[in-house]
């Protein structure tokens, strides 16, 4: 029997619609269903209060019907356990159905899941695997939450950035990151990354294929990259920039490296706030223009600093959380 068939065979139970042949079909299954591991023994603590709540009314309205009785009969003690029992077995039943309906059918609300939040301070990176066995790395200043264990498709929510190894569950679920800014990227399984910082949010795609969403609440603009495709925006996600990039720029950072490519003092600067936690000042905004290419490590942020000097021909002075830049030929 398949999970949508329990799931409506369970709703006409509850609602006292289902016809006698629907009850022998839910009554066959329960019979080789209660055979099978307690689905109770996993739960946490939330999860058996609410199923406890749940069978309680259930009970309660059993034992107390709405319609008032009109006479009293006398039965005898044992036939009245029997049938008090044997309503409590249907109860614990159809509990226990709808426990395992809910908790396996895709689609369903994870209120009842503990979530899983990871995280890096400035300046560090973090590799760890989802309940799925996808493989998350964060960059520096980076969170990602997740509910324990997924009852339907596999979603994330990602302040920061974030390269994605997704793996190809056999059910095909889908997996999706979720920003603040109502931006969604639906997958099945591929490898990419996601930034969501002050300046601007991205998507780079290294292999396979993404969805972007770009605005998840209205359901608008969606958008199919393909490898080495790079999707942008800065604030307003319905003005995007769409081009074609070399994606192992985008996720270098990951292997402990910054390659640049004509870059700009300007993006550097926003890579020293957004990944290590420094307020950039600098002395002239014409500085920010002077671009460079190369690659330098971003495991030692001294080793950066004094690549990003040299290159761009600029001084740099820190002091209690700031970064001062001036021109070396003034």
């Amino acid at each position: 029997m398949t999970q949508e068939r329990l799931n409506f065979l369970l709703q006409q139970v509850q609602t006292g619609q289902a016809t006698p042949a629907e009850r022998t079909e839910l009554d066959v299954w329960y019979a080789q269903f209660e055979n099978r591991p307690s689905l109770t023994d996993q739960l946490d603590t939330q999860a058996r209060q609410a199923l406890e709540e749940k069978m309680l009314n259930q009970i309660q309205s059993r034992l107390d019907p709405a319609e008032p009785e009109e006479e009293t009969t006398v039965v005898p003690l044992r036939r009245s356990w029997r049938r008090m029992a044997a309503g409590v077995v249907a109860v614990l039943a159809l509990a226990t159905l709808w426990l395992y309906v809910s908790r396996n059918a895709p689609g369903t609300p994870e209120s009842m899941v503990p979530m899983l939040v990871q995280k890096t301070g400035y300046g560090q990176t973090r590799t760890f695997t989802l309940p799925d066995g996808s493989e998350v790395t964060l960059n520096g200043n980076s969170s990602l939450s997740y509910p324990q264990q997924w009852t339907g498709n596999r979603e994330v929510q990602l302040t920061g950035e974030a390269y994605f190894k997704v793996v190809h569950t056999k059910d095909h679920r889908r997996f999706s990151v979720v920003t603040a800014d109502n931006f969604r990227v639906n997958v099945l399984g591929t490898q990419f990354t996601v930034s969501r910082r002050k300046a601007k949010t991205r998507v780079v795609l290294n292999e396979g294929k993404v969805q972007c969403l770009i605005n998840e609440k209205a359901q608008a603009d969606s958008i199919i990259l393909k490898p080495g495709q790079l999707v942008e925006f800065a604030r307003i996600p319905e003005n995007y920039t769409l081009k074609q990039v070399d994606a192992s720029l985008y996720s270098a950072w990951k292997d402990h490296k910054l390659i640049l490519r004509n870059t700009s003092l300007k993006e550097l600067t926003e890579v020293l706030e957004d990944t290590y936690g420094y307020r950039v000042n600098v002395e002239k905004a014409s500085l920010l223009d002077r671009r460079m290419s190369g690659s330098l490590p971003t495991n030692d942020v001294n080793v950066l600093l004094e690549g990003i000097a040299e290159a761009c021909k600029v001084s740099i002075r820190q002091e209690e959380g700031r970064i001062y830049l001036t021109d070396q030929s003034r």
